[in-house]
């Protein structure tokens, strides 16, 4: 299995190849443009490279804002010390990345249930995992939930923390894991996992977030992350279809908070009516992730392609279907191709652009939001039926 997943990602490493053959100025812009037009070799590592001037290795949130957790600028910078060319500084991420992929694969193969196999041999590990840093992200997830039903729950707030500051997104998951051990009637495990998570959130924060020397206060590099993501525009997703209301970035802000709170509070019932019919096991903290997680990419405002693979990771761990899993990485991975295809339809003009929006665009993505939310029904269906994995 692990073999396997280590020949698809190798695959992805290979289609990245372009990148090693740019020779034009050294602008994130001018890059760009030159990979869009080798479709499948997009990589954010590589663009970024380029548009943050890497080779002169900065320290992020100090020399530079950036839009990432403090986890992964922490990543950034110590693969930076490889930084001769934009080939090298993007392989040799690359060999972290995919030494993450194949410790995820055997990681999760311990659990009861699991079927890593869905991720080891999915497409999307060749499209995605070379795009940006969530790999790490997603490993440091897995450990969490293996951490946390082998009942290792300090070990797993450590872990939940490293995940959350490499994403973010695993910080949906902390209520999730306070609440099980609650509903176990085990007060104390909730409060270590929640302290634990702080302290270690803190402790890796803090040296990048608070500036000393003229004073003490919130570096503006360090908020970036969070002013960036509050900030970001709405791209093509669940969010277009409320178009005729012509919602602000705030109003898509506040009523994704919202309705994620409700997607929380309705499976925390769920998993509190699993308690009442018995004794709440804690294998049931994986299809709750995979439930959670995937109402977290549905209400998303913007599509990166990697957030494919954290629903992908999930679904092996979980041991979903076959069938859902097959089906959610051929609609990803089409998806993939056509949001790139669109930047080179755009280049022919705006009426291209346009129709192809219509008519390429807006029906793919409907379509892989609907198998998103789908797959977020097939997590709490398995909390309902309680079927631990």
């Amino acid at each position: 299995m692990v073999t396997a997943g280590l020949a698809v990602m190798a695959v992805g490493a290979a289609l990245r190849v372009p990148v090693a053959l740019y020779r034009g100025p050294a602008d994130q812009g001018s890059f760009n443009t030159y990979l869009f037009g080798h479709m499948g070799s997009y990589s954010d590592i590589a663009s970024l490279y380029f548009r943050d001037h890497l080779w002169t290795h900065p320290l992020p949130y100090v020399d530079y804002p950036l839009e990432y957790p403090v986890g992964t600028g922490l990543v950034v910078w110590l693969l930076g010390f490889v930084h001769g060319s934009v080939a090298a500084y993007l392989f040799s991420t690359l060999a972290v990345l995919i030494a993450a992929g194949v410790v995820t694969i055997a990681l999760g193969d311990v659990l009861p249930g699991s079927n890593m196999w869905l991720l080891a041999l999915s497409p999307l590990l060749a499209l995605e995992l070379p795009v940006n840093w969530d790999m790490l992200g997603i490993l440091a997830t897995a450990a969490a939930l293996v951490l946390f039903v082998r009942d290792r729950d300090a070990w797993s707030g450590i872990a939940l923390s490293a995940g959350i500051w490499l994403k973010f997104f695993p910080v949906v998951l902390l209520p999730v894991f306070v609440a099980i051990r609650l509903l176990q009637g085990r007060p104390k495990d909730a409060w270590k996992i929640t302290w634990i998570t702080a302290v270690a959130s803190i402790a890796v924060n803090e040296p990048f977030a608070i500036d000393w020397r003229s004073g003490v206060h919130l570096r503006d590099g360090w908020t970036w992350f969070f002013r960036y993501s509050a900030q970001r525009g709405r791209e093509v997703n669940l969010w277009n279809a409320f178009d005729w209301l012509h919602p602000s970035i705030s109003t898509i802000n506040w009523g994704t908070l919202a309705a994620l709170a409700v997607g929380l509070v309705v499976l925390i019932a769920v998993i509190r009516r699993s308690r009442r019919r018995g004794s709440l096991s804690t294998d049931l903290v994986v299809p709750a992730a995979l439930a959670l997680m995937a109402w977290l990419f549905f209400l998303g405002k913007v599509y990166s392609p990697q957030y494919g693979l954290w629903i992908m990771a999930l679904l092996a761990l979980a041991g979903a279907p076959v069938g859902l899993a097959v089906a959610f990485a051929a609609v990803d991975g089409a998806y993939f191709l056509v949001s790139f295809l669109s930047f080179k339809v755009g280049s022919y003009g705006a009426e291209a652009g346009h129709s192809f929006y219509v008519s390429g665009l807006l029906p793919a993505m409907a379509v892989r939001e609907a198998v998103i939310l789908a797959i977020a029904a097939y997590g709490v269906w398995r909390l309902w039926r309680r079927t631990p994995a």
